[in-house]
């Protein structure tokens, strides 16, 4: 899905990453380079015209690094989070396709020592936990506290108002956003957004925060000068974090 993770890409840098590698298929890289010339780029392996497992990707040269967007279901893609959850010792951000893979990597990822933090709504949680959804939306705290605890993530499930979970037992909602949020790449944005702040050498928990006040508010600001809650796009989200940023200077 290359809009997934140009959507991402292009947060990071507007959010304040500095400097950025977007790693997909070589195809992909020349329609993602034309719309994002500040990004730099890593062709990985494919097969059959989706990611292939290459262990000859390396992990200690970034600083952090954000994966699951728009990367597909396949078994290679798993083979992939598994990697990062062993190899990288550095923040780690599991999205969209990457918490599909993750219900199967649950023990890796309780043995991970680095910083990891996910960001899941209602339906993925759910599947984390092995809950039928509505079971796990009697108490969101709860189930996102004991998921923490146990795995050592941090957990931003989100939703009306989202849940921002430390594996100390902090926790924090964030109520800024609106509907519009529901729109197709507003998730990949987040992780773009979340991974600048983490770049910027904050304290993680705040970062995510951050993070996510500067996803809802940019909504916010969206909605309330240009767009409505049914025409929101997620590429609307990124034109306004420059005004959230004026604004809180």
């Amino acid at each position: 899905m290359p809009g997934a993770i140009t959507m991402a890409t292009v947060a990071a840098l507007v959010a304040g990453v500095g400097l950025v590698t977007a790693g997909t298929l070589k195809e992909i890289i020349p329609v993602i380079a034309t719309r994002i010339p500040e990004a730099m780029f890593k062709s990985l392996k494919e097969q059959d015209g989706e990611l292939a497992w290459d262990d000859s990707l390396e992990m200690s040269v970034y600083d952090a690094i954000a994966v699951g967007v728009g990367m597909g279901r396949n078994k290679q893609g798993e083979k992939l989070i598994e990697h990062v959850l062993e190899e990288a010792t550095l923040s780690g951000f599991s999205d969209a396709d990457g918490l599909y893979h993750l219900s199967s990597l649950l023990t890796v990822l309780k043995a991970r020592d680095a910083v990891t933090v996910i960001t899941p709504h209602a339906v993925e949680m759910a599947r984390l936990l092995d809950l039928p959804v509505e079971e796990m939306l009697k108490a969101p705290f709860q189930h996102a506290k004991n998921f923490a605890e146990e795995y050592g993530a941090y957990v931003v499930l989100k939703g009306k108002y989202t849940i921002i979970t430390s594996p100390d037992d902090l926790q924090v909602v964030d109520a800024t956003g609106n509907p519009g949020l529901a729109t197709g790449g507003s998730s990949d944005v987040l992780t773009g957004m979340m991974l600048a702040m983490i770049l910027q050498d904050q304290v993680i928990f705040p970062a995510i925060c951050n993070a996510c006040y500067l996803h809802g508010t940019s909504a916010d600001l969206a909605v309330e000068h240009k767009r409505s809650v049914y025409d929101l796009t997620a590429t609307d989200i990124i034109a306004w974090i420059r005004e959230v940023y004026r604004m809180i200077s």
